[in-house]
């Protein structure tokens, strides 16, 4: 869309380019950020005993991998979400591993956008399905993955063993 189609447009096809202009792949340069918004996630966490997000160097390593889908959305340059799924190709899965929106710029599709993009970046990667896991409680991501089509499972116990 020109510049001078941009005036022409009301408030809400303003905000929809602009937001839609603003995500894209996450970059080695997007990492502090994306580090800085999901370390202070709680979701995150999946026990006690274990940091909140990513360490760094994992982050820089999914940034840089040729299977694993990394995306963000900006506003000019700041990070106000990211979306980061793994693949797979041996077992052709894509794992669904995290999705934030700062909480002000929430509702206005972000997330679902993300998520239309890495589904259709996994499918041409020859992904044949996606899966996650949320917590039991957290209906705003079960509500969020089945508009996406995803179908609830079986319930199991996340367990961990550091290496």
């Amino acid at each position: 869309m020109s510049e001078e189609n941009y005036g022409e447009m009301d408030v809400y096809e303003r905000r929809n380019f602009w937001m839609n202009s603003g995500i894209g792949k996450m970059h080695s340069k997007d990492i502090d950020q994306v580090d800085e918004l999901g370390s202070n996630v709680e979701e995150f966490r999946t026990s006690e005993n274990e940091s909140t997000f990513w360490p760094r160097n994992v982050l820089e390593d999914l940034v840089s991998s040729e299977d694993d889908v990394t995306l963000v959305a900006r506003k000019g340059n700041k990070v106000i979400g990211f979306l980061i799924a793994t693949y797979h190709p041996v077992t052709r899965k894509a794992t669904w591993e995290n999705c934030y929106v700062s909480p002000e710029y929430r509702g206005r599709e972000i997330a679902g956008k993300m998520y239309s993009l890495a589904e259709k970046t996994l499918r041409e990667k020859g992904a044949d399905f996606i899966c996650g896991f949320i917590e039991q409680d957290n209906m705003a991501s079960k509500n969020f993955v089945r508009k996406h089509n995803l179908e609830e499972g079986k319930l199991y116990n996340w367990m961990t063993k550091f290496l």
